[in-house]
């Protein structure tokens, strides 16, 4: 037996990138999952794991009762479930805010109401914005003000004010820019470039392609998640925040790009729109991390960049010219 076998566990946003994944590694651990989301589909048929656990479909905004009856018995809340793009933020900024705020805030309600040992918060690389400490431990201030790095910024205090106001076990990841084969979000840099590739097309590049981002495949993030949901438990820690990111794959936009290029052996011009945004270079510091969980990440940038591609390429049909 192993710490997650017969595991309850629920997993919000079960369906996106992370919570796919998130999934699966739990069923391969022989968890007793449950997933809570606004549809049932999403990537997990590609995961080979639809129809392998429940899924209450609903809202964490309009479904609260549903959402508090699929905690029933649960150990363990991992609460992915948000409006996560940055520019459908900018959009639909009211949106935005009701989903990443009150959407943290019922299902912190229905944990604390029904007792559930561990709360995960997915919070987010983007609060950090400008700093002048490099890398950035989670004690710094969080500076940035575009809607979605303020709708987490917001969820993440409400997280860490349950825990100090009324004791609820929750611990808060920020985790990097997240990658891998079975993503949904093909406006992201990466499988975005790959698709342009596989389509013998330039890749696109929405600002100047100079800001330095870290990347990090979305099974490290999975596993710092579990590691983290774990250790709430085992040492009765709550409140704390981690960082999660890799810190060896610190890239340029413009140099992601050239390297996918390169394992693709695929070499177009990119197009630079030079677009304004809120962007900042970003540099993590996961010494929290790995000192108090023993976490860090496994994958290398050129290795699962090689892997996704690989996948796009399977899976994808070049468009006929």
């Amino acid at each position: 037996m192993t710490f997650w076998s017969n595991r309850r566990v629920l997993v919000t946003g079960c369906s996106g990138l992370i919570g796919g994944y998130m999934v699966k590694t739990l069923l391969e651990r022989n968890s007793d999952v449950i997933g809570f989301d606004r549809t049932s589909g999403g990537v997990l048929a590609e995961h080979g794991i639809f129809g392998q656990f429940p899924i209450a479909v609903g809202s964490i905004l309009e479904d609260v009762g549903r959402l508090e009856e699929s905690m029933t018995g649960a150990d363990i809340v991992i609460h992915l479930a948000a409006d996560s793009g940055v520019e459908s933020s900018r959009l639909g900024g009211k949106d935005a805010f009701e989903a990443n705020v009150l959407g943290t805030l019922n299902v912190l309600e229905a944990a604390t109401r029904k007792g559930v040992g561990s709360v995960v918060i997915a919070s987010s690389n983007h609060v950090y914005g400008e700093q002048e400490q490099h890398p950035t431990p989670e004690t710094a201030q969080l500076n940035q003000l575009d809607t979605y790095s303020a709708s987490k910024i917001c969820a993440d205090y409400i997280a860490r004010a349950y825990a100090h106001n009324y004791g609820t076990p929750t611990a808060i990841v920020r985790n990097t820019n997240c990658y891998g084969p079975i993503d949904p979000h093909y406006d992201h840099i990466i499988p975005a470039t790959i698709m342009s590739l596989i389509n013998g097309e330039g890749p696109v590049i929405k600002g100047t392609g100079d800001t330095v981002k870290s990347y990090i495949h979305v099974q490290d993030t999975v596993d710092a998640y579990l590691a983290v949901a774990a250790w709430v438990m085992l040492e009765e820690r709550i409140g704390e925040v981690f960082n999660v990111a890799d810190p060896d794959s610190r890239r340029s936009v413009s140099q992601i790009v050239s390297e996918i290029s390169s394992i693709m052996d695929a070499h177009h011009e990119a197009e630079i729109l030079h677009k304004q945004n809120d962007q900042n270079d970003e540099h993590l510091s996961i010494e929290k991390i790995k000192a108090e969980i023993g976490w860090g990440p496994r994958y290398t940038l050129s290795g699962g960049l090689l892997e996704t591609a690989e996948y796009l390429k399977r899976k994808h049909v070049p468009i006929a010219r």
